[in-house]
């Protein structure tokens, strides 16, 4: 008895080689997608790294200018470099070099308590953050740098500076030049406004800073004998 057997034979249409394709671009795409969010990860702790290094530079330039004015008054080179001394609630009667007339001027300030106190022009009236970004921090004597010395982890790209003003009596509620104590007597107060900048590990070479992070601190220091 013969036997016939029948061989079918299928050409091959690449679905093996397709899928295989698609498998390795999705895998490319997740790998692409795990490198850009590493990347991304390493920015955002860089970031916040450099303001964290700009905020220890801030904070060192704010102590430096607290005890410049311990003793009530600020004299020697605190009083030629970054120091500010009001006769009144508008001008200044003692002012370092470089800085333009507008810079010395507090009604063109909104008050950082008060709110008010600004009667300048809408293109000078500034609040407290607008007009310390735009401060010219690095002409002549505007500011005065701090001259202690930083940890080595900080990395500082520009030295921090810091400014004193010496406010006027009256300039609003919560200042002024005399305040009562027990039994009627009297202390002699004054007040000092004491803002410092710091800066990330990019160094600033004008004004506005930019490029780096920078955190800006303001204190306000009261002196009373």
């Amino acid at each position: 008895m013969n036997q016939r057997f029948d061989i079918k034979i299928q050409t091959e249409r690449g679905a093996v080689l397709i899928v295989a394709l698609i498998m390795l671009l999705l895998l490319t795409m997740i790998g692409v997608a795990g490198i850009r969010e590493t990347q991304l990860q390493e920015k955002m702790a860089g970031g916040a790294q450099d303001r964290e290094l700009a905020l220890q530079a801030a904070e060192a330039a704010l102590r430096a200018a607290e005890a410049q004015v311990a003793g009530g008054s600020c004299s020697g080179a605190c009083a030629t470099q970054g120091y500010i001394a009001y006769s009144n609630s508008t001008t200044a009667s003692v002012n370092p070099t470089g800085i333009t007339t507008a810079w010395l001027r507090l009604d063109r300030r909104v008050h950082p308590t008060t709110g008010t106190d600004c009667t300048g022009t809408p293109s000078t009236c500034l609040t407290e953050t607008q007009y310390w970004q735009a401060y010219p921090w690095l002409t002549g004597n505007a500011s005065t740098a701090y001259a202690g010395t930083l940890s080595a982890s900080s990395n500082v790209g520009t030295v921090p500076r810091y400014v004193i003003e010496q406010l006027p009596a009256g300039y609003s509620a919560i200042y002024g030049t005399t305040n009562a104590v027990t039994s009627g007597a009297t202390v002699t107060v004054t007040d000092f406004l004491i803002t410092a900048r710091g800066t990330g590990t990019v160094a600033c070479s004008s004004d506005p800073c930019s490029g780096s992070a920078v955190v800006i601190l303001q204190t306000l220091y009261r002196y009373h004998n």
